[in-house]
């Protein structure tokens, strides 16, 4: 599916789902096997349309409150989830687009 074709408020919302999907499944995780690219794919397309067209308070409130639920889940990794050359080919950095800088720790099953 391609994102660009979802409209903001309903990425915000598969975001959300993602997000609780990897909150309750964690206990369930194989850290080793699991891979964040589709899940950060949609936190991407969202930042993208942010920086072109800003997005009302209460979506970012919203977002704020997914973007904590993941950072909670998940921790900081030295290693960008598409890999380091390609992030310095995109011009990404682990401030601006630091979703792509998380991993799932321990044995806590996926993002859909």
């Amino acid at each position: 599916m391609s994102l660009e074709r979802v409209n903001l408020p309903a990425l915000v919302a598969l975001w959300a789902r993602q997000v609780d999907d990897l909150v309750r499944e964690l206990d369930r995780i194989d850290p080793a096997r699991h891979d964040l690219v589709e899940c950060v794919a949609v936190r991407h397309e969202i930042a993208r349309r942010l920086r072109v067209r800003p997005a009302s308070a209460e979506t970012r409130d919203l977002l704020r409150e997914f973007d904590d639920a993941f950072r909670a889940v998940t921790a900081e990794s030295p290693a960008c989830a598409y890999g380091n050359d390609r992030a310095a080919a995109e011009g990404w950095t682990s401030q601006r687009e630091w979703y792509f800088w998380r991993r799932v720790t321990g044995r806590q099953s996926s993002c859909t």
